[in-house]
């Protein structure tokens, strides 16, 4: 089976997840089987999904910036 560039494939076995970077035939394989294609795309974060940054604590008064 042919596999695209950006497309994201898990193994049912160890749930591993693999993005495709380069176009190819052929089957993907993990843990002795073939891999299964979970989207035709990357999709990227929804709304309210973006991994949320820690905030850094402010400077204290009279420490160098």
């Amino acid at each position: 089976m042919p596999y695209a560039k950006e497309q994201k494939w898990r193994c049912n076995i160890c749930k591993g997840e693999v993005i495709v970077d380069k176009d190819g035939e052929g089957d993907l394989v993990c843990c002795g089987q073939k891999m299964e294609l979970i989207t035709a795309e990357v999709e990227p974060p929804k709304p309210g999904e973006e991994k949320e940054e820690t905030p850094s604590e402010p400077p204290k008064p009279g420490s160098p910036s």
